[in-house]
């Protein structure tokens, strides 16, 4: 590891490194700067193709799960353009981590074999568990997202359409919604009724997954590898996710590992049907927790990463 600044003041750092590691995909302009000689190869940590990450905006509106605003159609308008720098950054990069085979797919359908063949899959590291989850003893469910920014339409989607439908069914349930606290401009009024708890930032998430009864996940985002989807399966917290996020795990059957809600209608029953049923509960957490089994551990991604780079001296 190394600061940029210490490029500028010793020029000998250029062959100090046998691989330079760049994440996010802007950062490879850094890289090209310092490789001047022909030690180093350049490795890209590649979350999701940007391409897709556009289009995925595109398919939340047609799904009606983002409101329209004009940079999303910006987004959607410079779709060509992005296409053409990322497929001229991934052709002269030498290696290049994916999160999933569903990613890699992707960027060999926009790019072709010779970038295809530069990439790796190595996921996130699977969570580590520190703490025995008591089984099923409250009536909590548990919304990981940030509430400014990007994600904020995820819970106005679901606190202004799907929440009241659980709550007029399950009126003692609760929701704890944990990540990044609404910024001043957004209004906060419906975060502040119905049983809501905003705990933002937590020092321990052994201690959430813990108290949950169901996690769900109200978004669209099917890009790259979704660690609320992950971690909850780790825990055996039973999930209700729209269908996009569940389809970027690997080896996960909706309806045996999670239930999907993609409409108002499904999303609220399906939560309402694991609150009400509790052997329907212990069948999606079993089988969560076996197929996190399979999951990489962050050894075994570095490992995939290290074989890719000896392969490719």
């Amino acid at each position: 590891t190394f600061y940029y600044e210490s490029v500028l003041k010793d020029k000998t750092i250029k062959n100090k490194y046998d691989l330079i590691w760049c994440s996010p995909i802007g950062s490879v302009g850094i890289a090209n700067e310092i490789y001047m000689k022909k030690n180093a190869k350049i490795g890209i940590g590649l979350h999701e193709s940007t391409v897709y990450s556009h289009l995925s905006s595109f398919n939340q509106l047609i799904k009606k799960t983002l409101r329209f605003r004009m940079e999303y159609l910006i987004k959607i308008l410079r779709i060509p353009w992005i296409w053409h720098h990322e497929k001229k950054i991934l052709n002269s990069v030498n290696i290049i981590q994916v999160q999933t085979p569903l990613e890699k797919k992707r960027i060999s359908r926009l790019y072709g074999k010779v970038v295809s063949d530069k990439v790796v899959i190595a996921h996130n590291g699977r969570v580590n568990i520190n703490k025995k989850r008591e089984k099923y003893v409250y009536d909590n469910l548990v919304f990981f997202t940030h509430l400014s920014e990007y994600r904020k339409h995820e819970a106005n989607w679901f606190l202004k359409k799907v929440w009241p439908i659980i709550i007029d069914n399950v009126p003692n349930i609760k929701l704890s919604i944990v990540g990044t606290p609404p910024d001043k401009e957004h209004n906060i009024k419906i975060y502040k009724a119905n049983s809501v708890f905003i705990r933002g930032y937590v020092d321990d998430i052994n201690d959430v997954y813990n108290s949950a009864t169901v996690c769900v996940i109200p978004t669209q985002h099917n890009v790259g590898w979704v660690n609320r989807v992950a971690d909850a399966l780790t825990f055996g917290v039973p999930i209700v996710a729209c269908s996009g996020p569940l389809l970027t795990i690997p080896g996960l059957i909706i309806g045996k590992h999670a239930l999907k809600g993609d409409s108002v209608k499904e999303f609220a029953f399906n939560v309402i049907k694991l609150i009400e049923n509790k052997n329907l509960r212990r069948q999606l957490s079993f089988e969560g927790e076996k197929l996190s089994k399979s999951f990489n551990s962050w050894e075994d991604s570095i490992s995939q990463i290290s074989a890719k780079f000896e392969i490719n001296k």
